[in-house]
């Protein structure tokens, strides 16, 4: 819990515990890299670097909004995998939409809502995918590994996409990996489900500032 970094004691004791316990439950891949590293990771490392002072709660939001003009609340994963919205069993427990961040903020403080979109689809582990092999994006640090299986890709479904902007209405919307899959057609596509404010480029584009406009 969030509350634990509070305590670095008993941070470091659920560290180890949560070690222990996955030790035991992946024994059976002994041999592999995985159980290695993590038969060698030394949790006073992780508690070294959360050791920051920790003040952010429920009662003290006011303090956080008065010394920055600027809070940036991230989802945990994509709202394809919400608990009420994903399409089951494939889905994650929890609400992944901007709900929790708008209990914490007061009405009157100014919010902007966007939403996250590559120019193409991805699904990390089980679950219903059309896969389109000629996808395979050099930077992605996504890769394979015992515990979500493979990561997948495919060709950006506008459907889904329209869905998806109608569970959390953002205000905007941000595409990135847009220097993989040049698509001019397809972000006009996209700007007519959602308005476009902001780019994520990367190290295969050169021209950034006059290759697209939409």
């Amino acid at each position: 819990f969030a509350s634990d970094l509070r305590e670095i004691s008993y941070l470091r004791f659920k560290l180890n515990l949560m070690r222990e316990r996955m030790l035991n439950d992946l024994y059976e891949h002994k041999d592999t890299p995985y159980y290695q590293e993590l038969y060698e990771f030394d949790p006073s490392y992780a508690v070294e670097v959360l050791n920051i002072p920790f003040r952010l709660s429920f009662n003290d939001e006011k303090d956080l909004f008065s010394k920055h003009d600027t809070v940036v609340f991230e989802s945990t994963q994509g709202i394809l995998l919400d608990e009420y919205y994903g399409i089951p069993p494939h889905t994650t427990w929890a609400s992944v939409g901007p709900m929790y961040a708008r209990w914490m903020i007061e009405e009157e403080v100014e919010t902007e809502v966007v939403g996250v979109t590559r120019l193409h689809h991805s699904r990390h582990g089980n679950g219903p995918f059309e896969e389109d092999k000629t996808y395979n994006p050099p930077d992605d640090h996504n890769h394979h590994n015992m515990w979500q299986g493979d990561i997948r890709y495919g060709k950006l479904d506008l459907k889904k996409l329209e869905y998806a902007i109608k569970c959390v209405n953002p205000s905007y919307l941000m595409v990135t990996f847009c220097d993989y899959k040049k698509d001019k057609e397809l972000l006009k596509k996209i700007y007519e489900i959602c308005p476009i404010k902001y780019w994520s480029y990367g190290p295969m584009w050169e021209n950034k500032e006059t290759d697209y406009h939409v």
